[in-house]
């Protein structure tokens, strides 16, 4: 039935939400082992694609619990189905370069008990304000 699209935008939610939280804890966390400046840079864009993408898919699990009315008639084919978990399943790592994903997946592992990180909102800013070209790289140190 097509009250399935809800699975697409709930299995989308955790598993961008899942990256955006790796990305995260690489970037805005100290200790982290990405120091190049390139990596860091594209690392920053992709957290800002990927917060994007997050409210996206949350706007749309939100739309389909509380607006949408679906009715009983309406089927989805299953190559449907398939077909959008697999593009919500891929569409988070379309935003992310695979050196700069093995390098956060590694960066956040290798985090594990000593991790300082920067409070959420002053990260927004100092991630808004760098991508903007308003502050330079020695803010997050």
């Amino acid at each position: 039935p097509k009250s399935w699209f809800a699975h697409f935008y709930i299995v989308a939610a955790v598993w961008n939400a899942m990256w955006l939280a790796i990305s995260w804890r690489a970037y805005f966390c100290s200790g982290s082992g990405i120091r190049d400046e390139t990596m860091r840079g594209h690392l920053r864009h992709c957290i800002l694609g990927l917060l994007c993408l997050q409210i996206h898919e949350l706007r749309r699990v939100f739309e389909n619990q509380f607006v949408h009315v679906h009715s009983k008639e309406a089927k989805m084919p299953l190559g449907g189905y398939i077909g959008g978990l697999a593009y919500y399943i891929f569409l988070p790592t379309m935003l992310i370069d695979a050196s700069v994903a093995v390098e956060a997946v590694a960066a956040a592992l290798d985090l594990a008990g000593r991790v300082q990180c920067i409070p959420v909102p002053e990260a927004l800013t100092l991630l808004v304000a760098e991508n903007g070209g308003f502050l330079p790289r020695e803010h997050l140190a």
